[in-house]
């Protein structure tokens, strides 16, 4: 019975989780239709070759390191502080991962 509860809540669980990464896929277009106010649009923030890095990964980098630094008891920079040196970090790492695929390593 236990065996049977168990998979019951998985299975809901998937389910569930399913429909949320079912939603359509947001784009940005040139029409004027407007956009629900609960759709976030992700913009470039910066092209590091031919790579680029979106608001969204911005976000949710800045919003991983404050986590980090707030569990260590350090106190935060202020947000556009953080956001900057989130972003270069972000540089960096895209710069480094094209070099090493350049050079096969």
């Amino acid at each position: 019975m236990n065996k049977l509860k168990t998979l019951a809540v998985l299975t809901l669980s998937i389910a569930t989780l399913g429909t949320v990464y079912a939603a359509p896929e947001i784009t940005t277009d040139t029409t004027t239709e407007a956009v629900p106010a609960r759709l976030a649009l992700d913009r470039i923030i910066a092209v590091v070759n031919n790579d680029v890095i979106t608001e969204r990964e911005l976000q949710e980098r800045t919003h991983a390191v404050a986590i980090n630094l707030r569990r260590q008891n350090i106190q935060l920079p202020e947000m556009d502080k953080l956001r900057r040196q989130v972003l270069e970090r972000l540089i960096s790492e895209k710069t480094i991962m094209q070099r090493a695929r350049e050079t096969g390593i």
